[in-house]
């Protein structure tokens, strides 16, 4: 793509609601005057125009972060070659209301592993994925045991309750292990 000239930059998603203290990945496509298009999220230079209540990375590995620090609805800007995009992100002040985990029930054999989510509902209705948030836990963990990150391992034949939680409120799972 060394010939054709970036025109366009679109940064997905355009809008997002996020709790603060919340992270979310933003991505950026640039479409080139040849009408290819390219992932340029690593590319991009990220900023926000009030970095006091949003926060979006350039480090390696996490550009395009963007972390609610107080509410506000802030812009977030990529720029490349002088072309930029644009999405706007509402940091919003509400609170965790309830924790869903799945998949519930879950059955395994000995041995097999299953990743779990954690899907948190907030006071003002936003839904976001919080499985790197919540602590994670099993009340048998000789027969499942949940990593730090909410990946189950079937250990031996029995049941189990894997347990997400976070700010005073919780959801299990129950496990099968055959």
């Amino acid at each position: 793509m060394t010939d054709a000239a970036l025109v366009k930059i679109d940064v997905e998603p355009l809008t997002v609601t996020l709790p603060f203290g919340y992270k979310t990945q933003l991505r950026a496509t640039g479409t080139y005057d040849n009408a290819m298009t390219q992932d340029v999220t690593t590319q991009v230079i990220w900023s926000s125009d009030q970095p006091s209540k949003a926060s979006v990375s350039n480090n390696a590995g996490t550009q395009g972060l963007a972390t609610g620090l107080s509410a506000a609805t802030v812009t977030i800007t990529a720029t490349l070659q002088g072309v930029s995009g644009t999405a706007t992100l509402t940091v919003t002040s509400e609170t965790l209301s309830s924790i869903t985990v799945t998949p519930d029930p879950l059955t395994l054999a000995i041995g097999q592993k299953q990743q779990m989510t954690a899907t948190g509902t907030f006071s003002q209705g936003t839904v976001l994925d919080i499985t790197a948030y919540v602590g994670w836990s099993s009340d048998h963990k000789r027969t499942a045991s949940v990593s730090k990150t909410g990946l189950v391992t079937a250990r031996k034949k029995g049941s189990a309750l894997i347990k997400a939680s976070k700010s005073g409120q919780q959801d299990t799972a129950s496990v099968t292990v055959q």
